[in-house]
């Protein structure tokens, strides 16, 4: 009997340690995903400031292939493209378990990246309430020209 209840100890601290395990490599994946996610919108956000150079006159949804974004680079296809009165607007709306700007941009972000919170742009680093394109939508993370 004694040995039952030492093999139940045993089993319990095995579930515990691998429950951890399992939480931690769960984090891990999702930050990776986020900073992933982050580098190629800031890709995608450098190529819009150029195709806003060159079109300065440009209006509406961008296609990301109009962007002359590198034929090896395959963008995130939740990534969208908005410009509107000269201003370029990098957008996702993530579906679940939404990365936080941080993790998506990096510690050292400009108060030109944050979250849609009613048509305005929310930042966590500045106290920015810049006015969005009615296009994106709500709890978007969002990058701005």
């Amino acid at each position: 009997m004694a040995l039952l209840y030492v093999a139940f100890i045993v089993m319990m601290m095995i579930v515990d340690v691998a429950t951890d395990y399992g939480r931690a490599t769960q984090l891990q994946t999702r930050a990776s995903s986020g900073t992933a996610l982050g580098a190629e919108m800031l890709l995608v956000r450098n190529a819009l400031e150029a195709y806003l150079q060159a079109t300065p006159s440009g209006s509406g949804p961008v296609a990301l292939s109009q962007l002359g974004l590198p034929t090896w680079f395959v963008p995130n296809g939740e990534i969208f493209v908005q410009i509107e009165a000269g201003r370029g607007f990098v957008y996702h709306t993530p579906r679940s378990d939404r990365a936080s700007v941080e993790e998506l941009v990096g510690l050292h972000m400009s108060g030109f990246a944050g979250i849609a919170v009613n048509q305005r742009l929310v930042s966590p680093r500045l106290n920015t309430h810049i006015t969005l394109p009615s296009t994106i939508p709500e709890r978007s993370i969002v990058l701005m020209l």
